[in-house]
């Protein structure tokens, strides 16, 4: 063979080898810069998957396409792979936690919208979950009658930032005109029930602001009293975790007309509530009331708020 040709082939060889060298190289520094995505703005979750702790808030994270394609099972894995965007995606989760008859992970996907303020579409899953657990396809008896659900969102709220966005999804339901009908019980359930007296137990002074704002929807209830005495001992409690004098005044409007078995609770309410307005209530009430236990737990309130 001619030199020249012989030449030719080894430098074409050389420059083969070099430009597959050099692409095994490019490919390794290619893959590490994805592991230290940016951090992802919480105002802009569909630029990232979701991801919940128990005690703490969701997190938005990056990943290549690649590794979301996989099917998961598990809650935890379902969640982390959820890409925000895809609707289609969220129900296809759901209706694998659901034949897998998952209540457990299906609450954590819901509490992950609600994180990410996704409303409606927390919504539409909280309707789904209800439908199942009302005679359709969650029919486990494991979740007969189950506390489970409730006693996750206290645990979920412990953290100051889930039970801010928590109470700003219970605003929102209370502002709703004319939800589904199973959405509009789980409302009454929620606002109106023990649940709501222990969510808003959980407030530390972080959410006033919120909190302050589900006045208006007690008032309205407030002006229906057609449940039961149950019910309207849990709205009692609830405005006296509600620190506002708006909240002491609408317990006080309560005194002349509910009935007296309910006075106690009122009472308790404007003890719980301390605000100045409270003070004076109580202060007032204490110089009419002839009933001696009334009498002594209107003493022993203010004395405990130093009056």
């Amino acid at each position: 063979m001619p030199a020249r040709w012989t030449l030719s082939l080894v430098l074409l060889l050389t420059g083969f080898a070099a430009g597959y060298l050099v692409g095994l190289r490019t490919g390794e520094n290619t893959e590490r810069p994805t592991q230290k995505a940016e951090p992802v703005d919480r105002a802009t979750p569909s630029q990232g998957k979701l991801t919940i702790a128990k005690n703490g808030p969701v997190e938005a994270s990056l990943d290549s396409p690649e590794n979301s394609q996989e099917v998961e099972t598990s809650a935890s894995e379902v969640v982390q792979n959820l890409r925000a965007p895809r609707r289609s995606q969220l129900q296809d989760s759901y209706q694998l936690l659901e034949e897998d008859q998952n209540l457990v992970g299906i609450v954590d996907l819901i509490l992950a919208l609600i994180h990410q303020r996704r409303f409606s579409e927390a919504d539409q899953m909280m309707e789904s979950t209800l439908e199942g657990l009302n005679g359709g396809k969650l029919n486990s008896p494991l979740w007969k009658n189950s506390s489970n659900p409730s006693f996750m969102v206290i645990r979920y709220c412990q953290n100051t930032e889930n039970l801010r966005s928590v109470m700003e999804y219970a605003l929102y339901l209370s502002r709703l005109g004319s939800p589904p009908e199973l959405l509009a019980d789980l409302r009454e359930e929620v606002l109106m029930g023990d649940i709501a007296t222990m969510f808003l137990g959980l407030n530390d002074g972080s959410a006033d602001d919120l909190t302050a704002d589900l006045i208006p929807y007690y008032r309205d209830r407030i002006e229906n009293w057609d449940r039961t005495t149950w019910t309207n001992r849990s709205v009692i409690h609830s405005l006296g975790l509600i620190p506002t004098e708006e909240s002491a005044i609408l317990i006080a409007d309560l005194k002349d007309w509910t009935s007296s078995n309910l006075k106690l609770e009122l009472i308790q309410a404007l003890a719980n509530n301390g605000s100045s307005i409270a003070v004076e209530v109580m202060t007032t009430w204490l110089a009419e009331e002839r009933n001696p236990r009334f009498n002594l737990a209107l003493e022993d309130a203010l004395r405990l708020l130093g009056q």
